[in-house]
């Protein structure tokens, strides 16, 4: 007798009692039917590997610009923190690090911004106040210190500075100051200039 007979798309599996008596059907069932019971050896044991992270593209650019800026900051710890942290997702033993990848991409944009700013020269020392003439505070000062201790007196200092400052721009007066210190004499304006102040 024919044991196993096909109805539709699903085999039937057809099975004589031992008494002799009806037939009976029963639908075949790989997946509840266990190779033992099929007379077949058990299937090997083995599992599919698990699905590593995709660690790649922009966070992963930014996870190692968050490890190398880690290094920049407090000794270091940072640093290597983010490194472990890095090789734990790399290997796929932890989930993705957005702690990291947000401060990388915090640092990149500060650091970014640091570079636009020097290179714009922002960042550079502020001249000091200067007058209508374009002199400043310090060069008066210098000026009216020096002066006093030539003995004048302070309202006739700051007369002789008006008056060459009028007369001089700053860079005309730096060179009649080196003059002054090289030959101990004023230029004939420079005299000029001052008695007006007399």
């Amino acid at each position: 007798m024919e044991a196993n007979r096909v109805k539709g798309n699903a085999p039937l599996v057809d099975t004589k009692p031992m008494d002799g008596s009806q037939w009976t059907s029963s639908p075949y069932d790989p997946q509840t039917t266990s190779p033992a019971d099929r007379g077949l050896p058990p299937a090997p044991a083995w599992t599919l590997p698990e699905a590593r992270p995709d660690v790649r593209g922009w966070k992963k650019f930014f996870a190692i610009a968050g490890i190398v800026f880690g290094f920049l900051v407090l000794l270091t710890i940072p640093g290597w923190w983010g490194l472990s942290v890095y090789r734990q997702w790399k290997a796929g033993t932890r989930p993705q690090p957005n702690g990291l990848i947000a401060w990388g991409v915090i640092a990149s944009i500060l650091c970014s911004l640091l570079l636009l700013a020097a290179s714009t020269g922002s960042l550079s020392t502020p001249a000091p106040p200067t007058d209508a003439y374009g002199y400043t505070r310090a060069m008066r000062q210098g000026f009216v210190a020096g002066c006093a201790k030539s003995g004048g007196g302070d309202a006739a200092c700051n007369c002789y500075f008006d008056a060459l400052e009028r007369r001089y721009s700053p860079d005309e007066f730096r060179a009649e100051a080196a003059r002054y210190q090289q030959t101990g004499s004023f230029s004939d304006e420079t005299l000029q200039a001052i008695r007006t102040c007399l």
